[in-house]
């Protein structure tokens, strides 16, 4: 009875197992095109177009922190409705630029320290 079933379930599989066989190590001609394509795509990304990169933002925030000569930070931040970063390629490096519009800035003076426990605040 065992072997039986054995037998069965071999019959089943065995063809099975040697269709999956072909279909993953058999080239098809459609398969041969998407990577020719792919190639192709990738040749082109990769080629040294001198044309600029884009990328247009809602909402950028930017935080930027200084530190004191005691060790303390100074926050600035900078928000803006929208920004145009533009990427320029020069040479074998890139000329980042970023243009802000509707722009609103906080900037922290000075630290200001207790003369209690001389602790910024």
């Amino acid at each position: 009875m065992f072997k039986r079933k054995m037998l069965l379930a071999s019959s089943f599989l065995l063809p099975l197992i040697g269709v999956w066989i072909y279909h993953i190590t058999v080239l098809k001609s459609s398969d041969l095109e998407y990577y020719q394509n792919m190639i192709q795509m990738r040749a082109i990304a990769s080629s040294s177009s001198l044309s600029p990169t884009n990328q247009h933002r809602k909402q950028v925030r930017k935080d930027i922190w200084f530190s004191q000569d005691n060790s303390s930070r100074l926050h600035y931040q900078i928000a803006s409705e929208s920004s145009l970063l533009t990427l320029t390629p020069v040479e074998n490096k890139f000329e980042i630029v970023e243009s802000l519009q509707g722009i609103k800035c906080w900037m922290q003076d000075k630290l200001l320290t207790s003369e209690i426990d001389e602790e910024p605040s």
